[in-house]
């Protein structure tokens, strides 16, 4: 048993982090809308349903699922059952006070403190957690500073503590077991016991299959003797949840739980170059510090020094890497950097443990060499996750200057990059591209408006809800223009009718209109089209019937294409799925 001072620093830990994570401002509640309301239904009425909050939903909320003429949050139970505790403790404080009832606060703001507060008390537990793991292998020191690069310097602090997304518990749970794991090499009968926190970070998001299966198999083949213990406790979080999915879904698991909701990506290979190095979601650009623990993972399979263990968790990393690539919307919607990647980091901080534990073991020249390295991206993983956990400039990143689920190609714009944004710093020349940029424009084109305009090519893509496509044009200025002229983009369905347009001047978004264009300039141009109310869903042919005119006259611009004159527009074919 650990004796009273041994719990001083794991406490001073958990407080600091604590501290530091409710004091900043960044909160992000999108997905985890509904955790609170879901788990206030627990507390209040003993049910799961947000039937009684029906009057204050959007139209059409895509967290809201309807499951039997009930209301349900579309996301896993598992945070919501993390939160009850809060939740009650919250609700009982206010009722005996006679000062605050927590479901009608609900009903009439967003409990975004109350997230911040549970998200943070949870992520703080987890680097408690991450501490002790840290300690199994290095002094306290180093375990301190490796629990900083924890909560610091990784997803922890600008995604996890953020709000109630699935990625905080889920990381709480994950550390738990691998500590249980790790603890049970001296004492093997605490393997049985990570059943439980593996079981239930399953309940809490489903890629989570992926630890759930790998460690399954490593209990069963190195601690068989305790394998019907591991599954008994197991089974104590396992069977409630199939009750409750039996009960309220009538299936085995929840809608949100299915397997076909992975492998949907058709562009698998950028998803899987994306999740690791684009500037705006690449695990190792926002946080470099983690390369440390690749090159550890090298360095043990060159020197055939990687245990059962560490295979079933470079496993467990690599398959999670190729789920969450497979993911359609692989980019994670509104979110700051790799969130995808969040949940499984407390593997990454054992083969960053591990990799600390060696540095001390080389000669002094290469331990100089690589503490400076480390120093070096150990800063600017802090800096970059401080901007995360403190701009709110950072978010609106995935707003500004369009939607990034309309245009997801913009997770790979260096000139944008999304732990440098500032709204004072957002250059309105950001849209322009460098000249070779014009040798990898998509869908090329090269039709001339008016001796003045170039369209090089064009990118198109679909709104994850349907509601609305946005082209992309390339323009290059061949001559500079003397007036601010417009495009139009008329959506034509096969009858040749106008389904929808947008006019604007290319540029204009970000406030960099024709006239200040210069000769040679290539220019990104985002249209982004409504779909018409009422348009059921399908594949359609359509065509987009592209100009330039002079908006104060109404004068279009004549087309050609080389010698060949195309009139006043353009078409450009394609097939839309709606």
């Amino acid at each position: 048993m650990k004796s009273k001072s041994s719990w001083v620093v794991p406490i001073l830990v958990f407080f600091t982090v604590f501290v530091v994570y409710v004091r900043c401002p960044c909160i992000a509640t999108h997905d985890s809308r509904w955790v609170i309301p879901t788990a206030i239904s627990i507390v209040k009425e003993g049910n799961t349903d947000l039937d009684e909050y029906k009057a204050v939903m959007l139209p059409n909320d895509y967290a809201i699922s309807k499951i039997g003429g009930h209301l349900y949050n579309l996301f896993p139970i598992g945070t919501s059952i993390i939160s009850v505790p809060f939740v009650f403790a919250i609700d009982q404080t206010g009722s005996r006070l006679g000062t605050f009832d927590l479901g009608e606060y609900v009903r009439r703001t967003d409990p975004q403190g109350i997230e911040l507060f549970i998200a943070s008390f949870v992520t703080a537990l987890t680097a408690v957690f991450t501490y002790f793991m840290a300690r199994l292998f290095l002094g306290v020191r180093r375990s301190l500073l490796l629990v900083s690069i924890f909560a610091f310097c990784t997803s922890a602090w600008s995604v996890a503590s953020r709000a109630l997304w699935q990625h905080g518990p889920s990381m709480l749970m994950l550390t738990i077991a691998l500590y249980l794991i790790l603890l049970a090499r001296d004492r093997p009968h605490l393997i049985q016991f990570a059943g439980v926190p593996l079981a239930f970070s399953y309940v809490v998001r489903p890629t989570n299959a992926i630890s759930c299966l790998l460690l399954t198999v490593f209990v069963l083949f190195q601690y068989r003797n305790y394998f019907v213990r591991y599954l008994l406790w197991a089974m104590t979080v396992g069977i409630p949840f199939l009750l409750y999915n039996f009960a309220v879904y009538h299936s085995m698991l929840a809608p949100y739980y299915q397997v076909h909701r992975l492998g949907t990506n058709p562009h698998l290979w950028e998803a899987l170059a994306g999740n690791l190095l684009s500037p705006a979601r690449g695990l190792f650009v926002f946080t470099p510090i983690l390369l440390f623990s690749v090159v550890e993972i090298a360095w043990r399979i060159s020197h055939q020094q990687l245990h059962k263990l560490d295979w079933i968790l470079v496993s467990a990393i690599f398959l999670h890497w190729v789920s969450i690539s497979s993911y359609k919307h692989w980019w994670a919607g509104y979110s700051f950097g790799p969130r995808l990647f969040s949940d499984i980091i407390p593997y990454f901080m054992y083969f960053l443990i591990l990799a600390i534990a060696r540095v001390f073991h080389l000669t002094l020249g290469r331990k100089i060499a690589v503490a400076s390295v480390f120093l070096c991206l150990t800063v600017a993983s802090f800096a970059i996750h401080f901007r995360g956990a403190t701009d709110l400039d950072t978010f609106a990143w995935n707003a500004t200057p369009i939607d990034v689920d309309i245009i997801p190609a913009r997770v790979w714009d260096w000139y944008d990059i999304q732990f440098l944004r500032s709204t004072k710093a957002l250059d309105p020349q950001g849209v322009r591209l460098p000249k070779w940029q014009r040798w990898f424009v998509p869908n090329k084109s090269g039709v001339v408006f008016g001796n003045t305009f170039q369209l090089l090519g064009y990118r198109l893509s679909v709104h994850p809800y349907g509601s609305s496509v946005a082209i992309t044009l390339y323009w290059q200025a061949l001559q500079q223009p003397d007036f601010d002229y417009s495009v139009f983009v008329h959506l034509i369905d096969e009858a040749d009718r106008l389904v929808a347009q947008k006019d604007q001047a290319p540029g204009a978004v970000v406030g960099y209109p024709p006239t200040a264009w210069q000769v040679g300039d290539i220019v990104e141009d985002d249209h982004v089209i409504e779909f018409p109310a009422g348009m059921g869903s399908g594949t359609y042919h359509y065509h987009f019937r592209v100009g330039v005119y002079n908006w104060a006259t109404g004068e279009r611009l004549q087309a050609r294409l080389r010698d060949n004159l195309k009139g006043d527009s353009v078409v450009l074919d394609c097939t839309l799925s709606h």
